[in-house]
């Protein structure tokens, strides 16, 4: 198989989403009959236990496409996200993540894996990557690019970089493009105003926060305010008890390694998170936060919530024994 490995953000995901894209124009995607992309972090994926359930998608003939697939010769298997599944799915021999990459199940697909660091040990503890790919990211000259594309006047693009030049710790994270556009996103909010821009990864999720928070209000009229808000205290207390209420889920999903079929009454249109296509059992709906990242930001947010007994216990619980 091949494994892509990236940092949290560098843009695994946008990577295997171009090459669904570019199957067409690429050349060295045209042997390719099929190119099939799974996104793993789909609860549905995880529940599995055929390629039926493993290829369904809505209104489709999945027996048809799995009799069309044969024994995999032809398909380019793209799996999105190893370490956004459990590790079971990896670990038991009967999972249909062990059966795919020990090539009991399309033994002549080519498998592309992508996943964080974190979680490749896992795999190539198993199994040998017939190549292996690192996903840098941006370069300094990449990000001037971006931040061009997106600052329309001269002094605000002169203002971002001064900004990044004055925070080591933000200007060091820049490569990873997710935090680029965040970064670039919350200056944007901040810029002319009396707030202390961010000078911290902490501080940028939670200034982003706030900011589609603030969205959420204004889409529904709910409250206008020209400027964005100081702290999340300075939300309505109803709102404040959604985002709670998300938090929680969060921080549950990430405990459990699981994904969300259902989420907390109105959470889903504050702007964290969107629905996937349909899970194989049932067709249910999936949820999905904006990015993993974003999910763990609240899980976090809500561990610190917690009393100091329970968040020990918690610990206990998800630490990594020595070896």
């Amino acid at each position: 198989f091949i494994l892509v490995e990236g940092a949290p953000g560098v843009g695994k995901s946008t990577f295997a989403w171009e090459l669904c894209r570019r199957w067409d124009v690429m050349e060295v995607l045209r042997k390719y009959s099929l190119v099939v992309l799974v996104r793993l972090c789909d609860e549905g994926i995880h529940q599995a236990t055929s390629l039926a359930g493993f290829f369904d998608y809505p209104n489709g003939n999945v027996q048809q496409v799995i009799k069309s697939i044969g024994d995999g010769e032809g398909l380019l298997l793209i799996m999105d996200g190893a370490d956004e599944c459990p590790s079971s799915f990896w670990k038991n021999p009967q999972s249909l993540g062990c059966e795919i990459l020990s090539g009991r199940l399309l033994p002549k697909a080519t498998v592309l894996v992508t996943t964080r660091p974190s979680a490749s040990t896992i795999l190539t503890s198993q199994w040998i990557p017939q190549k292996h790919i690192e996903v840098l990211g941006f370069t300094t000259a990449q990000i001037s690019k971006y931040a061009e594309s997106v600052v329309a006047s001269k002094p605000d693009l002169e203002g971002f970089h001064r900004y990044i030049s004055a925070s080591p710790s933000i200007s060091g994270i820049l490569y990873i493009p997710l935090n680029t556009v965040i970064a670039m996103g919350v200056y944007r909010e901040n810029r002319g105003g009396n707030r202390l821009i961010p000078t911290t990864l902490t501080q940028l999720y939670t200034d982003l926060t706030l900011i589609l928070l603030q969205r959420y209000l204004l889409a529904n009229s709910l409250k206008l305010v020209e400027a964005l808000p100081q702290t999340m205290h300075d939300f309505p207390e109803t709102i404040l008890k959604t985002f709670h209420d998300l938090a929680k889920t969060a921080y549950e999903g990430t405990v459990k390694q699981q994904g969300f079929s259902k989420l907390p009454e109105g959470s889903n249109s504050l702007g964290f998170t969107t629905e996937s296509a349909m899970l194989p059992t049932g067709r249910r709906l999936s949820y999905h936060f904006l990015h993993l990242t974003l999910q763990e930001y609240l899980a976090a947010f809500h561990f610190s919530l917690l009393p100091e007994m329970e968040q020990k216990k918690c610990l206990r619980s998800t630490a990594i024994p020595p070896t």
